[in-house]
């Protein structure tokens, strides 16, 4: 299987395989993701605490979004669906 590019992708691999200190890392992108969305809102006049709060939501939603697409891909099978795809339109265009 192809190797995740982001970092929160690999991260989130690493903790659904149980990689020991992963949680944690993941927590620490779920909070750098945080500081980095919270700064624009304020910038158009949101009070910093409605900032942060609505910032650690979304991020904390985007890293359970990935677990989850992690997980589904694993479980299902559909992980490299993508390259399977493109390996039969390649084999059908040799014929």
């Amino acid at each position: 299987m192809a190797e995740a590019a982001l970092p929160t992708y690999k991260t989130a691999a690493r903790v659904l395989e149980g990689d020991k200190g992963s949680g944690l890392r993941l927590a620490g992108w779920t909070l750098a993701r945080t500081i980095m969305i919270a700064p624009p809102f304020m910038l158009f006049g949101v009070p910093a605490k409605q900032a942060f709060l609505g910032a650690a939501v979304a991020s904390s939603l985007m890293s359970v979004f990935v677990l989850l697409r992690i997980f589904d891909a694993r479980a299902t099978g559909l992980a490299g669906l993508k390259g399977h795809r493109a390996s039969k339109r390649r084999a059908r265009r040799r014929r």
